[in-house]
């Protein structure tokens, strides 16, 4: 099921009393050190002000993408409950991000901490700044193997197609 885009609130961070609450897949990832403290902290603070962590996964250490020659990453999978909007999520992880220490690098560098946004429920959401689901996250095996580990029969909201197919395709792909 597809939403349609709607024009940004004019608080971007102004939340609605009444909203109902969407499941919404985070991304954690950090290769600065101390890693593993990046990643707690991220988690706090997506709980304080994000919404009630519903299920985390496991850390899982994984080579960089695009750029590999710095610190394997440490990544960790959330499910988190929210009433933010997708514009207004993306603003709050930003500034979680900044309030965390992230320094502007460049493209695939070394970050202090990342969060992605992999899904917002069963939204799809194409803008200049948004991407829902993640652009990429069919390409990252890691993403892929955190989501199995959620539900091993889990399929892409939108699409349709199961996870764990995307996963053999990549796979199959990589072994080319």
């Amino acid at each position: 099921m597809s939403h349609p885009t709607t024009t940004p609130p004019i608080n971007p961070t102004a939340t609605d009393p009444s909203a109902t609450p969407t499941q919404v897949f985070l991304m954690l990832g950090s290769n600065c050190e101390p890693r593993q403290d990046f990643l707690m902290a991220a988690c706090q603070l997506v709980a304080a002000e994000v919404g009630p962590l519903r299920w985390q996964s496991q850390v899982h250490s994984t080579p960089p993408y695009g750029v590999c020659d710095q610190l394997d990453f440490l990544n960790q999978l959330l499910l988190v409950e929210t009433i933010l909007l997708p514009r207004q999520l993306l603003c709050k992880v930003k500034e979680l991000e900044q309030q965390l220490g992230r320094q502007s690098t460049y493209r695939w560098g070394p970050r202090e901490i990342d969060i992605d946004i992999i899904f917002y429920g069963h939204w799809q959401v194409q803008t200049s700044e948004l991407t829902i689901p993640h652009a990429d996250y069919h390409n990252r095996i890691f993403v892929l193997d955190l989501l199995l580990e959620y539900d091993p029969a889990m399929c892409d909201p939108v699409s349709g197609t199961s996870v764990a197919a995307l996963r053999q395709q990549l796979e199959s792909a990589s072994e080319l």
